[in-house]
């Protein structure tokens, strides 16, 4: 098949779905239709600024990282079984960006061949329906916005789960994923940018900045 036909078809992806969030594999999957047009992936970070010496360039520290996000479009169709594209896909989806007050957001991770989010929650959608029946159900739609973001859920009590976010104690390990970097993850793990020497040391790592995407780290109380 001509290249040129392979980036106009559209591919496969699945959202796979945790509830709770905290399992360790989904318990549901919403399988669609990719348009592979375009992914945005940003990543931010929280620098804090001082005055310096020089007045007017202030020194800057690095604060922790904020959370990975992911926003694409993703497109649903049933005219080849004539069912209603609400029913089967767009619910589902929906569900994603409904939760009780107080309570974490449902859990899911968004996959496409080689490229995966990890568990993330979403934050916000648009559903354009194009294509109808006579009746007026919906066969066809559209969802522009689709925006997805990293977060690790609160572990059950007692449980270690990996990549901790939102506390300070050790782990056993952390699985590295794109972008991350050492002293980020010593934030997350130590409150303590400076502890990726703790954690370099730890793991014999030459080259601190040569992480890769799926590399497990061992994570031990600082002495």
């Amino acid at each position: 098949m001509a290249l040129s036909s392979l980036l106009l078809t559209p591919e496969k992806a699945k959202i796979k779905i945790y509830d709770p969030p905290t399992s360790g594999s989904s318990t549901d999957e919403l399988t669609c239709m990719f348009r592979p047009n375009k992914i945005t992936h940003t990543k931010g970070s929280t620098w804090t600024a001082t005055p310096g010496a020089q007045k007017e360039v202030p020194i800057s520290k690095y604060g922790g990282g904020q959370p990975q996000k992911w926003t694409l479009e993703l497109f649903f169709d049933t005219t080849d079984t004539g069912d209603d594209v609400r029913t089967k896909y767009i619910n589902k989806l929906m569900k994603l960006v409904k939760q009780g007050s107080g309570k974490e957001p449902p859990a899911c991770e968004f996959t496409w061949g080689s490229i995966t989010t990890g568990k993330c929650y979403v934050e916000s959608l648009s559903v354009n329906y194009t294509l109808f029946l006579p009746s007026g159900k919906p066969i066809r739609a559209e969802v522009s916005g689709l925006t997805f973001v990293e977060y690790n859920p609160t572990p059950p009590a007692g449980s270690s789960p990996t990549n901790p976010t939102s506390r300070s104690e050790a782990r056993e390990t952390w699985v590295v994923r794109e972008g991350e970097r050492l002293d980020w993850i010593a934030y997350q793990v130590y409150k303590d940018p400076a502890a990726w020497r703790h954690i370099a040391r730890t793991n014999d790592l030459t080259d601190p900045g040569d992480l890769r995407p799926g590399q497990i780290l061992k994570l031990v109380p600082r002495p």
